[in-house]
């Protein structure tokens, strides 16, 4: 039986075979690394919300307490008592103003306050009998208080969280829709898959084969160790060869069933 000697395209096709989806491993790597610094960010732009909502929620219930506490302390609602109430409100707004970095809301949100405040002192009278009760003066004035309180936007906050939070989309947008694969991109990946099924088969075939035709001769035939040595490198490399097949059909059937999750992606 003549002998065929190794054939010099094995090593060619085997790093071809074993590059052809290298690239296809380090974007999904890639994918992998980006999706775990946008949940970083997410994460990161959530607590900012988060945050400085639990700040706004504590600050107002607090303030609120405050206020409820100086109109406890007022036992009648004479001009002079309602002038304490309102002196010691605006006392607690200077102090807050001291302690609270949003200076500028707070300062706006102090003006329309007593400007509102006076509109509801107004109704009650100049002299001492007073008509309306205590209760509902106050009430009335810390509905007001909460009302502005509650409507106290931090604009700047927000706006940078929004803003962190569409970059994020923009990027991974942009990064994904790389993987948006056309139907005649889908086409020729799947025929490049089935091609590799198929040299794959006839590598195996062959490589029985060759091992049957080994065992044969060294079992029949006086062995000759050089000849045996060299169609044992024959089979040794057609075995790397398809062993790198196989590897590269598995990491091409392995990101043919994540794409469609990838495209996904891209139309969210």
């Amino acid at each position: 039986m003549t002998e065929r000697p190794p054939s010099v395209s094995l090593d060619g096709r085997q790093r071809l075979v074993q590059g052809s989806f290298l690239h296809l491993s380090s974007e999904l790597d890639g994918i992998s690394q980006f999706r775990v610094a946008e949940d970083n960010s997410l994460r990161c732009a959530k607590h900012i919300c988060d945050s400085q909502a639990e700040r706004d929620k504590k600050y107002i219930v607090g303030l609120k307490t405050k206020l409820t506490t100086i109109a406890d302390d007022v036992p009648s609602m004479s001009t002079q008592r309602g002038d304490v109430y309102w002196s010691e409100s605006d006392r607690l707004l200077d102090e807050e103003l001291l302690r609270e970095s949003h200076t500028d809301d707070l300062l706006r949100w102090r003006s329309e306050y007593r400007a509102n405040r006076d509109s509801i002192a107004n109704i009650v009278p100049d002299h001492c009998e007073i008509t309306t009760p205590e209760e509902e003066v106050c009430r009335q004035a810390q509905d007001l208080l909460c009302t502005h309180l509650s409507d106290l936007s931090h604009d700047d906050e927000y706006q940078r969280a929004e803003l962190i939070l569409d970059q994020i989309q923009k990027r991974r947008m942009a990064l994904l829709a790389q993987f948006a694969m056309s139907p005649l991109q889908s086409v020729r990946a799947v025929t490049m898959l089935t091609c590799f099924g198929i040299v794959a088969l006839l590598n195996a075939i062959m490589v029985s084969v060759e091992l049957g035709h080994f065992a044969f001769e060294y079992a029949i035939n006086t062995p000759d160790i050089l000849k045996q040595k060299r169609r044992l490198n024959v089979i040794q490399a057609r075995c790397r060869t398809l062993l790198a097949e196989v590897q590269a059909m598995r990491n091409g059937t392995e990101f043919m069933e994540k794409l469609p999750m990838y495209t996904h992606y891209t139309q969210d």
